[in-house]
């Protein structure tokens, strides 16, 4: 299926921002949505081995993953859905 230029650009270009922080500082760094999926995923993952009582707001992996899933990240996913819905229908009703 070919998609259109802002979904071929959501794929392949570096426009999610991603935060994280470093020491008491906030930053950014520009992924792929497919780039920032994994990420996020492997940094759940790791979460998942942590013991109970180091589950907590100040750690960098329980930022990194509540702040970018509810935020950036998750417009990108959005918007990638939508954009995927418009263009099967598209295919599908133009031919």
């Amino acid at each position: 299926m070919d998609l259109s230029p802002e979904h071929q650009r959501l794929r392949n270009e570096e426009s999610v921002p991603i935060f994280y922080m470093n020491g008491p500082n906030k930053e950014v760094m520009w992924l792929t949505i497919g780039e920032a999926t994994r990420k996020i995923t492997q940094k759940s993952l790791d979460i998942e081995k942590f013991n109970l009582h180091q589950i907590k707001m100040s750690h960098p992996d329980i930022f990194y993953v509540q702040y970018n899933l509810f935020n950036d990240y998750y417009m990108a996913l959005r918007n990638s859905s939508e954009l995927f819905v418009k263009e099967l229908t598209q295919r599908t009703t133009s031919k």
